[in-house]
């Protein structure tokens, strides 16, 4: 009998997770303008908009096996430039990871030569922010 009661219990939860009802186990999108309004200790996130994505570096040059760091910047709507560089809400891309790479915090390494677009984005209002290209030629040391 104790078994039964058991199993009478067990199947009564088990039902009750099988509602397609995915609301406790996603969490909402933390978007950048999120992070930075923890950083600047804003309570209210509403007053924060982002009006521009920008990555104040002009074109470089680079030999194989160096390393170029790169600095991102969310421009808000009151003039304010943060950096957000290494914010775990911005996302960091190489077009084509047989020339170059570039990891969460920004630093590209050129790994042949060739020319790769590198590029930062994060989310704001749930839409993707601008993204700021950048270009990289990876030439040989001799």
């Amino acid at each position: 009998m104790r078994y039964f009661i058991l199993y009478c219990l067990s199947m009564t939860l088990l039902m009750g997770c099988g509602n397609d009802d995915e609301g406790l186990l996603s969490s909402p999108v933390f978007e950048l303008k999120d992070e930075i309004a923890q950083n600047l200790d804003i309570e209210d996130d509403g007053e924060i908009s982002i009006t521009n994505l920008q990555v104040p570096l002009p074109v470089q040059i680079t030999g194989v096996g160096m390393e170029q760091q790169y600095v991102a910047e969310a421009v808000l709507s009151g003039g304010k430039v943060v950096d957000v560089t290494r914010y775990d809400t911005l996302t960091w891309e190489s077009s084509d990871a047989s020339i170059a790479i570039i990891n969460s915090s920004g630093l590209a390494t050129a790994l042949s030569p060739g020319i790769v677009t590198v590029t930062a984005s994060g989310m704001d209002e749930g839409q993707a922010v601008a993204r700021q290209p950048l270009w990289m030629c990876g030439i040989p040391l001799l």
